[in-house]
């Protein structure tokens, strides 16, 4: 208990870091439709694993759009992206290829503790669930805000610099003008949001060239917004979500080869994608009232029970199963 206070007591107010709660310590880092596509053997039904995705995404903007934007003041062609849309339909109940995260530690332990069960065998993990962490910055690098705004300022660096060739009399004044505009942007953040740029980039058929990505609408001032605050339960939560577009592969699995592909040759090969705290199952109760005293309740991290996307998965996780289904090759 006394180091379970200390760990509780050193987290509980981090922020930039983030936090997932598995109620066993035994599980890696599987999406909820990743273990679909594995245990009901998904493949057989289906002519791929993005037509799978992709008809999610289909259905549960047919059936949700309007619950999508209920939450948002301004309404404009970004709010329905691909990735804002699976943000929604996993937190209601519907498996995704999304992980989700918080930013809160306490909310991962009440995950971690959302049906615990007992040790059903001699496997001593099977006395602890875990909480994994990784910091936000090392994330953040391989973010879809952060390939985005590389893209653009790379474009913009591209235009400024035509511009300036076309207009300067002389080397000298070219000279001088790259100087000048050399940390401008062509481009007016304020007017990203809504442009349809967002919508564009995480439609699923470019999102699947990314073996891993991660969202966050943290840092506004970029002018890049993925409107995933599209349900009180990700705002109560503080969700974010990381993606994985292999269909069997572990999160922690693709970020290990992703390391590897891209490592210098000084740089570790020992490398963890993320650390874990595997916590003992018979210190819920006492982990319980931490929570209770902090406000961390049921009722708190799930504001929004009214509405459930299971069974959209139920109905639509086999190609020809509905009339939206289009064939995708």
């Amino acid at each position: 208990v006394e180091q379970f206070d200390k760990i509780y007591e050193e987290f509980k107010n981090k922020d930039s870091i983030l936090f997932r709660g598995q109620r066993e310590a035994k599980w890696r880092l599987y999406s909820k439709l990743q273990r679909e596509w594995i245990l009901q053997k998904l493949s057989g039904s289906n002519s791929s694993y993005q037509s799978l995705i992709e008809r999610l995404v289909r259905v549960g903007l047919a059936d949700y759009g309007g619950n999508i934007k209920e939450l948002f003041d301004e309404h404009h062609i970004d709010l329905d992206n691909d990735i804002a849309i699976l943000g929604f339909l996993q937190h209601h109940g519907c498996p995704t290829p999304l992980l989700d995260w918080t930013f809160k530690f306490q909310n991962a332990l009440y995950f971690g503790l959302d049906g615990l069960e007992p040790r059903v065998n001699e496997a001593e993990i099977e006395d602890y669930f875990s909480v994994y962490y990784i910091e936000e910055e090392y994330l953040e690098e391989g973010s879809m805000r952060k390939v985005m705004s590389d893209s653009l300022s790379t474009f913009s660096a591209e235009m400024i610099d035509k511009l300036a060739i076309a207009i300067a009399p002389n080397e000298e004044v070219l000279c001088e003008m790259r100087d000048k505009f050399k940390d401008r942007s062509f481009f007016d953040k304020s007017r990203f949001k809504g442009s349809g740029m967002v919508k564009h980039m995480t439609e699923i058929k470019r999102m699947m060239s990314f073996p891993i990505s991660y969202f966050s609408d943290e840092d506004r001032g970029s002018g890049i917004v993925f409107s995933l605050n599209n349900s009180k339960n990700i705002l109560n939560q503080s969700g974010v979500f990381t993606w994985n577009s292999d269909a069997s592969k572990p999160l922690e699995l693709i970020g290990i080869e992703q390391y590897k592909l891209s490592m210098d040759v000084d740089e570790p090969e020992d490398y963890r994608f993320c650390k874990c705290f595997n916590i003992q199952k018979n210190l819920e109760v006492h982990i319980r009232k931490r929570l209770n005293e902090d406000g961390i309740t049921k009722e708190f991290i799930y504001p929004s029970i009214d509405t459930e996307t299971l069974s959209l998965f139920e109905n639509h996780k086999k190609e020809g199963t509905s009339s939206t289904d289009v064939q995708i090759k």
